[in-house]
């Protein structure tokens, strides 16, 4: 593994049946909105924003929740030592103190979670805010095939196949934290990912192994790199790359980043896009029908390699909606699902034993009865409160999405208002932004002590 050619690399581092459904009905009926596919409502991309119009969306989100009896709620911070004198997320604020006075460093969240943060809603929303408030160290880690008009970057793609961890054969594959990885079928293939004004550094988190071909780093046609996926051993490694200020022999920055490579079997996990400015980097993960035993599910070696190239600050976990849907199903079991929870908060702590914690409760969900009610879906809130227990136990901070929504019966509001999907369970954009509105200002208000 390394660098033959272009810049060299840096070295910085960055089964019961359920029981009858709790019916909690409105207190009217609802009607569906106008049906619309997931493609016509993409996401904004929130780096060419100016902070005017940041703060005036941030105005315009607090009157919505206010109309909704939504909130921030509060960060619940358990203690971590039977004295109490240290509480979940010391340590993570500290590191944030230390960016907010002298702004120096960089301090990074990891949020492992589901469909809602699949194309960055929720997510994007945090990010931004933090951004604002702390400094923007850049885009971060994203799939290698998120979609750039979905918060990833990749704009193109040709001879590349992908598995995910929620794939039929995904369970037991290398994916690194990602949740997936993009495999070049033959020399030459390639993808095109955007570039921003503000991409220093490229990190490429890929998977080599004995018989990994060459991968090539290029901006725009200039070659910038080569590095070799080829190793004895199978290992999840890390490559930094510098990204030139200017086009080759122009005066503009170079706005296409092109990764082609010289075989088959260069497995590619993700990307990160790095400022070299001190501030906030956000990352998110999202797999589509994800929950705790799928991220269990992933190869645990790979993980902890990828995790330790990361390094985040503060690792979030947001799962539980779908492991509330196995419950409904009788496919497991409230215990069952509870043993799948410890198990994922301890490997993630093994893996990062120096990183702080936080559980991001389930969203309310809905489901439509024959005379048009909507009630909310059962388990969320006994998945909530096995979470919220677990947390106390482990140390981890908890977040609580369904009362912070508004409680019972509040998907039905958001609903009413235009900014949730007709499948009764995804946030629509707006309803995203306002979600990750209200965490970053829970965020936000624990770190000032409030």
């Amino acid at each position: 593994m390394g660098l033959t050619a272009g810049c060299s690399a840096l070295n910085r581092k960055p089964v019961r049946p359920p029981p009858a459904e709790d019916k909690i009905p409105l207190t009217e009926k609802v009607a569906l909105p106008p049906a619309k596919a997931p493609e016509e409502d993409p996401p904004v991309r929130r780096g060419l924003r100016t902070r005017g119009e940041l703060a005036a969306e941030m105005a315009e989100l607090d009157k919505l929740g206010k109309t909704l009896g939504a909130s921030a709620h509060k960060i619940e911070r358990p203690c971590r030592t039977p004295k109490c004198d240290a509480k979940a997320l010391d340590g993570f604020f500290k590191r944030m103190d230390k960016l907010d006075r002298v702004k120096d460093g960089v301090v990074r969240v990891l949020q492992l979670g589901d469909s809602h943060i699949a194309a960055d809603y929720i997510t994007r929303t945090t990010r931004a805010q933090l951004q604002d408030r702390f400094g923007n160290a850049g885009r971060g880690f994203v799939a290698a095939d998120q979609r750039a008009e979905y918060g990833g970057r990749r704009i193109d793609r040709k001879n590349w196949e992908r598995l995910r961890c929620v794939d039929p054969k995904g369970p037991g594959n290398p994916f690194g934290f990602a949740g997936m990885y993009l495999e070049s079928q033959s020399s030459g293939a390639e993808l095109t990912y955007e570039l921003e004004p503000d991409d220093d550094d490229l990190v490429i988190y890929y998977q080599a192994q004995p018989k990994g071909a060459n991968l090539k780093v290029l901006a725009e046609t200039e070659l910038l790199a080569t590095v070799s996926t080829k190793n004895k051993k199978a290992k999840s490694l890390v490559e930094r790359i510098e990204i030139p200020e200017h086009r080759l022999g122009g005066a503009v920055p170079p706005t296409l980043l092109k990764i082609s490579a010289d075989g088959p079997n260069v497995k590619v996990f993700g990307l990160s896009f790095e400022s070299l400015r001190p501030g906030f980097l956000y990352d998110s993960i999202g797999p589509v029908g994800a929950d705790a035993r799928v991220y269990l599910g992933m190869d645990p070696v790979s993980m902890g390699e990828q995790l330790d190239a990361l390094r985040p600050d503060l690792i979030v976990i947001m799962v539980g909606g779908n492991d509330a849907l196995m419950i409904r199903k009788g496919e497991r079991t409230i215990a069952e699902v509870k043993a799948d929870h410890e198990a994922l908060i301890t490997r993630l702590q093994g893996h990062l034993p120096t990183a702080d914690c936080l559980v991001f409760g389930p969203m309310d969900a809905a489901e439509r009865l024959n005379d048009g009610t909507l009630v909310s879906k059962t388990f969320i809130k006994e998945v909530r409160d096995l979470q919220r227990e677990l947390a106390v136990q482990k140390g981890c901070a908890f977040w609580d999405a369904y009362e912070a929504m508004g409680g019972a019966g509040s998907f039905g509001r958001w609903l009413k208002a235009g900014i949730m999907n007709e499948d009764l369970i995804h946030p629509r954009a707006k309803g995203g932004d306002l979600l990750g509105h209200l965490f970053a200002q829970a965020l936000i208000n624990a770190y000032l002590g409030k």
